[in-house]
């Protein structure tokens, strides 16, 4: 059984926009952080959505409205499933998430990628970086002339530094700690540097007891926030299909684009999804590990 109707495309894209810098967030925390937060996201010209992030050893767990229609969105990395629920429907559709060494963790991101047949990933040495002390990896390609260079913070679970073969540059510099939603975090200014010497920025807004990212503003105007922290597991059955649901087929995606399942995988952890506007890496180089978003494209002069 296939979903129907003109708006399916339009509610997984949106799924996706809501859910993916929360979800990577989250499952970037580990297994150790439990919580449930209200997940908001604005984006230019198509306002605000929110949605309650439940976060648990088990998986992470989604809830939204989209034009008035309940849906439900489960990552569960340890089964290598994810799920779209629709409780109007009372339907389900299970997509295979990606597996593990396919260049990204699937599981709390310690490490900035993990080597497959089609990825190289090497730590190379251990540094300073504005005070602090970062893990420098190399992660190749197969068959790029040169390794994407990375400096890691191991501590935050965070890229620090990232240089392209093609001279972008993305850095995060520590600004000050404040408060924010009643808790203390530190504030990150990001900022993406072209090969022509261009620059834009962002801000995070890092919590270090939950290890992750709880608002981020990136160039193009989309803003993402972790508001209101509950900390504490949620309840298992949040993560099972409810008795009585029917499972339906997911809609087939066009022709050279990547199925939904794969695609819930793509939104890189730490600095979430890359607004519109975000570049290509350059050729040869494909998916950068995950952690790690797309250099902005900068303004025409």
């Amino acid at each position: 059984m296939q979903i129907k109707g003109p708006g399916t495309g339009l509610l997984m894209g949106a799924l996706s926009l809501l859910s993916a810098g929360a979800v990577a967030a989250a499952e970037t925390a580990g297994a150790t952080t439990e919580f449930t937060a209200d997940a908001v996201i604005t984006m230019p010209q198509r306002g605000v959505q929110s949605g309650t992030l439940y976060v648990s050893d088990d998986g992470v767990r989604m809830d939204s409205l989209h034009q008035g229609r309940r849906v439900i969105e489960i990552r569960l990395p340890k089964e290598g499933i994810a799920r779209i629920v629709f409780p109007d429907e009372r339907t389900y559709m299970e997509m295979t998430l990606p597996p593990s060494g396919a260049g990204a963790s699937m599981g709390p991101q310690t490490v900035p990628c993990e080597p497959s047949d089609d990825v190289g990933c090497e730590k190379v040495a251990t540094e300073q970086l504005g005070g602090t002390e970062v893990e420098v990896w190399e992660v190749t390609p197969k068959g790029a002339p040169k390794p994407i260079r990375i400096w890691w913070d191991a501590n935050r679970k965070m890229p620090m530094r990232q240089a392209m073969p093609d001279g972008s540059v993305m850095q995060a510099a520590l600004q000050n700690k404040e408060d924010f939603g009643g808790r203390t975090v530190e504030r990150w200014e990001i900022s993406f540097r072209s090969p022509d010497g261009r620059y834009v920025t962002g801000t995070i807004l890092y919590d270090p007891e939950y290890a992750l990212s709880v608002y981020e503003n990136m160039p193009g105007g989309m803003v993402r926030e972790l508001r209101n922290i509950r900390p504490g597991k949620p309840d298992t059955a949040l993560f099972e299909v409810p008795a009585g649901f029917n499972k339906i087929e997911p809609p087939t995606p066009p022709q050279g684009q990547m199925p939904q399942g794969q695609r819930m995988q793509q939104p890189p952890a730490g600095y979430g999804q890359p607004p519109a506007g975000y570049g290509q890496p350059p050729a040869g180089y494909g998916q950068p590990p995950a952690g790690y978003g797309q250099p902005p494209q900068m303004p025409a002069q």
